[in-house]
């Protein structure tokens, strides 16, 4: 099959992704009654976004021109181990094992598969072909190399026992926001996208602001509730607000409180559901000095300015990363491809 077939075959795989029906609501259902953080909202959430940005044709061919596709599908078969913290997280690992024509091994997290056969079977439906190379499996055996998403317990498991094979393995990062204090009510809306969506599950979910000194978190405290005021009905975010409330209450630690978080000084950039670390800085530079030492536990970094030569995302698009943004800034296309050299 080769490229161009693979690109339309994913046009039309999106369009399908699209379309209202039983079907899929009755895979929305399932998915929520297995992971109840997967309801219908976040679900949407992520499938426009792959469907704009994973699926799209001319962004395909565009992402595509700098690598060598080879005109021969090498079908080696490569384990997929998916992480379960988001809907469908593992949509950019299938579409890059596809397009470098090979098949996979998907091994869902255990509350996390409906998704991933109600969307391969819409696969199926005009590209047999493709979707007879993926194939769903409770353990992975007898591949060819591994990709693998999971907690830092899970990759030592994954290092001891896929050693003697090529592998592409990551952990659990966190997002970061720099404010400079100059934000507006629109930023902080934008922000509180960056900060709730998928409740705060997922690796791209900021989870650390860095303010300046003097920064006034009133209104966004404020614009974080208006915006989000059903994030605190769901029952499991609701345990988990709770939960860290009554501990930094018996704490007698300082803190900010809204109706959906609360906001902490700490120098961690990972944070419980509901909670949101901050820590101040003074001088820009030693700012940038440490972002750039913490890489390897920040997946992105949200601001409204340029930092210089970081990558940095605007307020609002944390959560909508393209084909060129890579899960632990590590290529994995380019990881499939160098299999075959």
């Amino acid at each position: 099959m080769n490229l161009s077939n693979k690109i339309e075959a994913f046009r039309i795989w999106g369009l399908e992704l699209t379309e209202e029906n039983e079907r899929k609501q009755f895979a929305f259902l399932r998915a929520y009654n297995e992971n109840n953080w997967f309801t219908a909202n976040s679900i949407s959430l992520m499938l426009n976004s792959i469907i704009a940005e994973y699926l799209d044709k001319n962004k395909l061919k565009d992402w595509l021109i700098s690598y060598s596709i080879p005109e021969v599908d090498p079908l080696l078969d490569i384990g997929l181990i998916v992480a379960g913290n988001v809907p469908l997280v593992g949509f950019h690992d299938i579409v890059c094992i596809l397009l470098s024509g090979n098949n996979i091994k998907l091994k869902c997290s255990s509350k996390d598969e409906q998704l991933y056969r109600w969307a391969i079977e819409l696969l199926s439906k005009n590209n047999p072909e493709l979707s007879n190379r993926i194939e769903f499996v409770q353990q992975i055996k007898s591949v060819h190399a591994l990709i693998a998403t999971g907690s830092d317990l899970a990759l030592n498991q994954f290092r001891h026992y896929f050693n003697s094979i090529p592998n592409l393995l990551r952990g659990h990062k966190n997002a970061v926001a720099v404010l400079d204090g100059n934000e507006t009510t629109t930023d902080f809306r934008e922000l509180a996208h960056d900060i709730f969506s998928y409740y705060g599950l997922g690796c791209r979910n900021v989870s650390k602001l860095y303010v300046p000194y003097g920064f006034s978190f009133e209104s966004l405290l404020s614009v974080l509730d208006s915006t989000f005021p059903q994030i605190h009905d769901h029952h499991k975010y609701r345990n988990n607000f709770d939960y860290q409330l009554a501990i930094h209450m018996l704490q007698k630690q300082h803190f900010f409180q809204a109706q959906s978080c609360i906001l902490v000084e700490n120098n961690a950039i990972a944070s419980p559901i509901s909670v949101i670390n901050y820590e101040y800085y003074t001088i820009k530079e030693t700012l940038l000095s440490e972002l750039k030492s913490r890489d390897e536990e920040i997946q992105c970094i949200v601001s409204k300015n340029k930092l210089n030569d970081l990558e940095t995302f605007s307020f609002g698009q944390a959560q909508c990363p393209g084909l060129n943004n890579f899960a632990d800034h590590k290529d994995s296309l380019k990881f499939l491809l160098n299999l075959n050299q």
